[in-house]
């Protein structure tokens, strides 16, 4: 029996939740690599070629997968402007009454943001056909792609957006709250404070290697 379109829709939710939770979790660990806890976390991560390898494949990852639920291809099922789409009045989730309102306000955000939409889905373009990595930071907050500008604020609006978005649907169509926090935003990531506490250690036993030398 086919399912109904109510149940149809939650299908399709839980699959934007799952790769919006995907997006988070990378998108909260690229911004902790580049945004550590202190000036000492900051500078091994900065002097650390393995951190900074694994920053760009964070990022690049992020990219990757924000892009899914903002991308205009109609190869990518799961995108938020069909999603939306199919929740207003002529859409093919009509009949569930989603408030016309709320989704005009969705809308007008992802409007305000359409620059930087564009930006990221050319990123993701250029990061699917080439392997090299072309970018620079200028702050701990910029990221500088194939000359492109992108800000962690931005991302995280975009982010802040969804969640929204998918919460109301919980609320109003499944009439359920929705908890959509990831295990990063609950658990403190502290991988360079380990790091960085291991190499003192190493350091100190060094030295007292050297001085019984002596």
């Amino acid at each position: 029996m086919p399912l109904n379109k109510k149940a149809q829709l939650k299908v399709i939710t839980d699959s934007i939740i799952n790769i919006l939770s995907d997006t988070k979790e990378v998108f909260n660990y690229c911004r902790y690599f580049y945004q550590p806890n202190n000036i000492e976390e900051r500078d091994y991560a900065n002097s650390n070629f393995s951190i900074e390898i694994i920053r760009f494949t964070l990022w690049k990852q992020t990219i990757i997968e924000i892009a899914k639920l903002f991308s205009n291809k109609s190869t990518d099922k799961f995108r938020i402007s069909k999603y939306i789409n199919n929740l207003k009045p002529d859409g093919y989730y009509g009949d569930l009454k989603f408030p016309v309102k709320k989704i005009k306000e969705y809308e007008q955000q992802i409007h305000s943001l359409s620059s930087v939409i564009s930006d990221i889905l050319t990123i993701r373009d250029k990061l699917y056909a080439h392997t090299e990595k072309i970018f620079e930071n200028i702050d701990s907050d910029t990221r500088v792609t194939y000359n492109i500008i992108i800000t962690f604020n931005q991302i995280q609006s975009l982010i802040n957006i969804l969640n929204d978005i998918i919460v109301d649907v919980f609320f109003i169509i499944f009439e359920s709250d929705l908890d959509l926090t990831v295990p990063s935003e609950t658990n403190k990531i502290n991988i360079l404070t380990s790091l960085v506490r291991l190499r003192k250690i190493e350091t100190e036993d060094l030295i007292d290697y050297l001085n019984k030398g002596k």
